[in-house]
């Protein structure tokens, strides 16, 4: 796992990209699971279809956004990066005032979990390899 992680820190901007378009890929396929089964999702969570088919809408476009957020290039990268990261911390802080809340029944609560921590994963990897990369962008090389 550290080699992993070692040879992961060589390469902070390859890592940030794919950490943003795995993200975009992975909102993408679950806005367009919650629109597409949102009766049976709604059902088994215990909340009104409406709210799944918004949700799911949510994540298209922001599957969208993340994914033009990974074709930038260096500060930009690293800006939208951050911004991405910031939606992905909300996202599961919202998911945790859900279920301690207990808004939606025991099966909604350990899917909307899974959902909050691979959301979470995601955040970890971008803010790390933003900072990577940040300290490699503003870091003079010695001459």
């Amino acid at each position: 796992m550290s080699n992993l992680l070692a040879r992961l820190g060589e390469q902070p901007e390859r890592t940030l990209r794919l950490a943003l378009v795995l993200n975009a890929q992975f909102s993408a396929t679950g806005g367009a699971v919650a629109i597409a089964f949102a009766g049976p999702l709604a059902d088994l969570m215990d909340v009104n279809a409406w709210i799944v088919r918004c949700v799911g809408a949510g994540l298209l476009l922001f599957a969208v956004d993340v994914w033009f957020a990974s074709r930038r290039v260096n500060d930009q990268l690293i800006a939208r990066s951050k911004l991405v990261s910031a939606s992905d911390a909300a996202w599961v802080i919202g998911t945790v005032v859900v279920i301690a809340a207990g808004l939606v029944s025991g099966a909604g609560m350990v899917l909307l979990g899974v959902i909050g921590c691979m959301v979470a994963d995601f955040a970890i990897v971008q803010i790390w390899s933003a900072s990577k990369l940040t300290a490699r962008v503003t870091v003079p090389q010695a001459a």
